[in-house]
């Protein structure tokens, strides 16, 4: 069964239809007709099964898309002047807060490791080992940023070690984003442009 625009076909009526289109062309030749007519339903298959590959690739890329989203909404959460400014400075509640970004953050990482291991795109397999490992580092030094401000340590080379970790992470999930969706349209990769 075929369906197009809405409209089903069964390929016998498409066998039958084409037949008679190409009799009509060629009324004098059965054989050339029915070597014709022989082909079309490895054509149809050969047209299905491009479209189940299209299928396939957007669905891939839709999971891929949603550990993007986590990884940048993460990315968000772990902005160190965010982190700073919004600090708590009660009993546990920090420690709370990181059980969890952590938590989150190694759940991003193990999915951009699937990624890393099975994507079809080179590119996309590199941009997301390179950002599970800068995801880490930016966790990791705003973390440290958020204990210094909590026990009143001034630090600036830390903070500044977190926004450029952060802004890296960020950069990184950006061309990630990018080229998961270049991947997904099946065109050529276009550089892109940070400007």
């Amino acid at each position: 069964m075929y369906e197009r625009e809405g409209v089903r076909f069964r390929e016998t009526d498409l066998i039958d239809l084409l037949h008679k289109i190409v009799q009509r062309q060629h009324p004098d030749s059965i054989v050339e007709v029915d070597n014709k007519v022989a082909s079309i339903p490895a054509t149809m298959r050969y047209v299905g099964l491009r479209a189940d590959r299209r299928h396939h690739r957007h669905d891939r890329q839709w999971v891929v898309a949603e550990v993007v989203a986590s990884a940048q909404l993460l990315i968000d959460d772990i902005d160190p002047m965010r982190r700073v400014m919004n600090l708590n400075p009660a009993q546990g509640a920090e420690d709370q807060r990181w059980t969890d970004l952590e938590r989150r953050r190694d759940e991003v990482r193990g999915r951009l490791a699937v990624i890393a291991t099975g994507h079809a795109s080179r590119e996309v397999r590199d941009l997301a080992r390179r950002l599970a490992t800068e995801l880490y580092n930016a966790a990791i030094s705003t973390r440290w940023a958020v204990h210094d401000m909590l026990f009143h340590r001034d630090n600036p080379e830390q903070m500044a070690t977190a926004k450029q970790d952060h802004q890296t992470a960020s950069a990184t999930a950006a061309e990630l984003q990018h080229a998961v969706q270049v991947a997904g349209s099946g065109q050529p990769r276009r550089k892109l442009s940070m400007g």
